[in-house]
Order: C-alpha cells, then structure tokens, then sequence
C-alpha cells in the first residue's frame, strides 16, 4: 500500500508553513522529504533494501538516516519535556524555599 500526503504538520503541533525555496542569504535551501515504512524490521536491517528499492528511481537520492516512529516523536518532544523538568525543578525549590522561610520565621 502507498499513499501520498499533500500537508503534514512537522514536528507534530507546528504547522507545516509549505516549502521554503530561497534561504536568508538568497542561496536555494535544500527541502526535507520523508519516507515513512511500516515493519517490523529494526532500521538497520531495513536500510539496504529501501535504498536498493529507491535507487532505479534517483540514483542521486540522499537516504542518509533511518529512524524509528519512537525516535522521531522523542526528538520532537524534547525541548517541551525539558520545559516541564524545569518548571517542577523551579517550583520545587520555591516549595522548599518557602518552608524554609516559614520554619525560620514560626521559630523566632
């Protein structure tokens, strides 16, 4: 089965703002295209056989990286779980912070 999708939302919350064909510098940017298969196989024994499907279609086609559907979203949520460990860091030490200052002043 193979299908084509015309919009997709990259990085799974941010809209996808279509192509982007001119950089800042005025020089053509190089667009991202990717290929999603669904095995059973780990990407490593997977890879020989996509670019030996791929290669009578462009021989100049650059399949560089092999990843997971897993490795793909933890790369994308990344940055947000960052966020959220240090809020709760931040709002730990304010909890202790304020205790401490609470003890300190009960006590006197």
């Amino acid at each position: 089965m193979v299908g084509v999708v015309a919009d997709v939302r990259h990085m799974f919350w941010k809209p996808w703002a279509g192509p982007k064909c001119i950089g800042r510098c005025g020089k053509p940017v190089t667009m991202r295209h990717d290929l999603v298969v669904r095995t059973v196989l780990p990407p490593d024994r997977l890879a020989a056989g996509v670019r030996a499907a791929l290669r009578p279609l462009d021989p100049n086609l650059p399949v560089r990286e092999f990843t997971t559907l897993q490795g793909l979203v933890d790369k994308a949520v990344s940055p947000r779980r960052f966020l959220v460990c240090c809020w709760l860091d931040c709002g730990f030490a304010l909890l202790l912070a304020s205790l401490g200052i609470y003890a300190v002043i009960s006590y006197s």
